[in-house]
């Protein structure tokens, strides 16, 4: 039975050392875990004296994964679970889904983390720029009531909701810039295409025009011959 040097952290926070035996990796993590350890790291012992370390931190802690990616990944792992399948076997195949492969990597490390022990809210918990408290908390939820297909069921819809949320903000973001850019195009229209037509028709005219339509003509003839300081 091979021996695993491992690096935890108890209730404190205090970090200690040691050896310990057992058949394999998961099966020392889930002995440290039972003795209320939090496992940075566990290193297998070989006999010739060389050491296999297996880091239990990600070399990669979050990525850019953006809502619908995230909802599709909750909204797949709830399906597989309600229809039986294990949560490793689920995420294996989610992994195969995703096309972002930033967010493949995070899959694939939350499938090896909960191969050695750890429950699918604690692996999480370690991504928290793609898996934030509300995603955890709703995660620890379900482990705890024994309906997780579920949580992540409402997660998907939370998620799903928030993209459209966001969606309608930036759409009316845009619109007001949209409708500025085309009053200004269509003043520029009227004024250097249509209004200079009336002009010359007026001029045409050897009749005595009402004041505030002199006016008007004069405010045309100025913004046609200084066009750049009226839209520059």
């Amino acid at each position: 039975m091979p021996n695993y040097f491992y690096k935890v952290r108890d209730t404190l926070g205090t970090v200690q050392e040691g050896t310990i035996e057992a058949n394999s990796e998961r099966d020392a993590a889930i002995a440290l875990r039972d003795r209320g350890y939090f496992i940075t790291a566990i290193t297998e012992e070989k006999t010739k004296g060389l050491k296999k370390e297996i880091s239990l931190f990600s070399t990669q802690k979050g990525g850019k994964v953006n809502l619908k990616e995230l909802a599709l990944f909750s909204r797949g792992i709830a399906t597989m679970l309600e229809a039986g399948v294990p949560l490793i076997a689920a995420l294996e195949s989610m992994g195969k889904q995703v096309s972002n492969k930033s967010f493949v990597h995070i899959i694939e490390e939350l499938t090896g983390k909960i191969e050695r022990g750890y429950s699918f809210s604690q692996a999480i918990s370690e991504y928290p720029k793609v898996f934030n408290r509300v995603f955890v908390g709703m995660v620890q939820s379900g482990e705890a009531g024994g309906n997780l297909d579920w949580a992540l069921g409402r997660l998907s819809d939370y998620l799903e909701w928030e993209k459209d949320l966001r969606d309608k903000v930036q759409s009316a973001m845009y619109y007001p810039i949209i409708l500025v850019v085309a009053m200004i195009a269509a003043s520029f229209f009227m004024v250097y295409f249509v209004f200079p037509q009336f002009l010359l028709l007026f001029e045409s005219f050897s009749l005595e025009l009402p004041t505030i339509t002199k006016v008007f003509l004069g405010v045309i003839k100025f913004m046609n011959a200084n066009w750049y300081f009226v839209y520059g």
